[in-house]
């Protein structure tokens, strides 16, 4: 009777083993099909791999690491599980579709970072919970709202003032039809009236005493001549909300101490808008016939220098050993080119702390060319997303020790720039026409998947995000994304020259 019990248990306790084991089978097939969509280190998600409408974020997760989900597309819905307590920077940014954030009343969320949600348009933003966090721009440029009591308090920041809304007075303001068409106000600081659309042609010509004006969010259009010979002019205040969508021909023409920074990205400038504007400031041109190249060297075509003086063609020590890279090298967190360490990681900082792996091969890219011209720098891990970080003195160096074109590589996707320089665009001619060094141009390249890669620069503080819209203030050019089949094939047909 007993061995018959003892058998009895022992097959009970295999049933119990084989129920367990499935159990753990099952939970190990939930962590792979996470796997094959999330990259999760240390409990902070770092990247998604899928572009899909819906996505449920696995529960354990603490944090959403800076751009995991920058640019999904297809993105509508993400559900968060009350494990997440911080929103990492720019997350969610540019994920246009994006419409709900899904988290239960147990949420444990207690930070949202800057531009965490960057222009998702139709994002309903009513998801926060009170005492959250949140950054002063968390939202910039996103949707919807239930009512203004839904909106996010701002908790590092206080929320910037709005324009003051005026009652036009006819002895200062002659307005018809919502175009401003006369100024009788010789003062030095004047608030337009709320509801102007336009400054019409030549409406404070030649005001001598003016040095500040401000524009309510309604101005849409800075007419013709509008605040031409205004000699004094300093400042033209503008809110973050302004409408501002074109400033005509000669607009501030003759205003030597004005600041024209005041000029929103996307604004339609005309060529000659800030003639003899400005201090040191060239003429505006957002849609040049030839647009100027920076931020890398420069041997050929209409370039701007990188600072005053600096020549084409450098003295030897300033060159790199490029020549020997035919065979690939051994793996680096830094670039490291004839044992001189260059300001270029990884997912690190530029003093290679905390990079990734990545190794560096030479190439003769250009038809007919025999000397290498290519540096490919190919991640170890293409499998995750992978952050690129450089100043622009190595792409000057680059571009004078002879090569033409910088290649990143993570997985079988490339990034491709040329070293002569990628950035264009009104603002930045301003901005190196002040002798603005190279190393204070910070570039980002960041690749996930077969995803487009994202591009960003960081001049002094402030931060860009590139695109190729030459209506922009700084915009890009000579540049690839996309599949790295295209190494096998002549370089000139990707960069075809006028």
């Amino acid at each position: 009777m007993r061995k018959r019990m003892l058998r009895i248990g022992a097959f009970l306790a295999a049933l119990v083993i084989l129920a367990t084991g499935s159990i753990a089978l099952a939970g190990s097939d939930s962590q792979s099909k996470a796997s094959e969509t999330f990259v999760i280190k240390n409990k902070v998600l770092v990247s998604c791999k899928k572009d899909a409408e819906k996505l449920t974020i696995p529960d354990g997760v603490k944090e959403i690491g800076e751009k995991a989900f920058y640019g999904l597309k297809k993105l509508k819905t993400v559900t968060l599980p009350d494990s997440v307590q911080k929103i990492g920077k720019k997350a969610f940014a540019e994920c246009t579709k994006l419409e709900k954030v899904k988290i239960s009343k147990n949420s444990k969320l207690k930070e949202i970072g800057k531009q965490a949600f960057l222009n998702c348009r139709k994002l309903n933003i009513s998801f926060v919970p009170e005492g959250v966090k949140v950054a002063n721009n968390a939202f910039e440029g996103a949707g919807t709202k239930k009512s203004e009591t839904d909106k996010p308090k701002v908790t590092s920041k206080p929320t910037p003032k709005t324009t003051p809304k005026t009652t036009p007075n006819p002895d200062v303001w002659v307005i018809e039809k919502k175009v401003l068409v006369e100024c009788k106000s010789d003062a030095s600081k004047l608030t337009v009236p709320d509801g102007v659309k336009e400054i019409g042609t030549k409406a404070f010509y030649g005001h001598k005493n003016l040095k500040t004006i401000i524009l309510p969010n309604s101005v849409q259009k800075i007419g013709n001549a509008a605040f031409a010979e205004c000699e004094n002019l300093e400042k033209v205040k503008i809110t973050k909300n302004s409408k501002l969508n074109e400033i005509g021909k000669h607009a501030f023409m003759n205003c030597p101490n004005l600041n024209i920074w005041f000029v929103p990205d996307g604004v339609k400038v005309a060529k000659n808008a800030f003639e003899g504007a400005g201090i040191n400031v060239p003429t505006p041109t957002p849609e040049p016939e030839k647009p100027h190249f920076g931020g890398g060297g420069g041997s050929s075509g209409p370039k701007i220098p990188h600072s005053p003086g600096t020549a084409t063609q450098g003295p030897d020590y300033d060159l790199l050993e490029v020549q020997e890279l035919t065979e690939q090298t051994e793996a680096m967190n830094q670039l490291t080119l004839g044992g001189e360490l260059l300001a270029l990681v990884l997912n690190g900082n530029e003093e290679g702390e905390g990079g990734s792996s990545f190794t560096v091969s030479g190439k003769s890219w250009e038809e007919g060319q025999e000397l290498t011209d290519t540096l490919i720098l190919t991640a170890e891990n293409g499998e995750e997303q992978n952050t690129w970080s450089m100043n622009g003195e190595v792409l000057r160096r680059m571009n004078k020790s002879g090569i033409r074109y910088l290649v990143f590589r993570s997985g079988d996707q490339i990034a491709v720039l040329e070293t002569e320089g990628i950035l264009a665009g009104w603002k930045y001619d301003g901005i190196k026409s002040r002798g603005t060094a190279n190393r204070r141009f910070t570039y980002e390249v960041t690749m996930n998947g077969d995803l487009p890669a994202q591009w960003q620069v960081s001049i002094e503080g402030e931060i860009y995000e590139l695109s190729t819209d030459e209506h922009a203030g700084i915009y890009m050019t000579g540049v690839y994304s996309g599949s790295a089949d295209v190494l096998d094939e002549p370089c000139d047909k990707l960069f075809v020259k006028d």
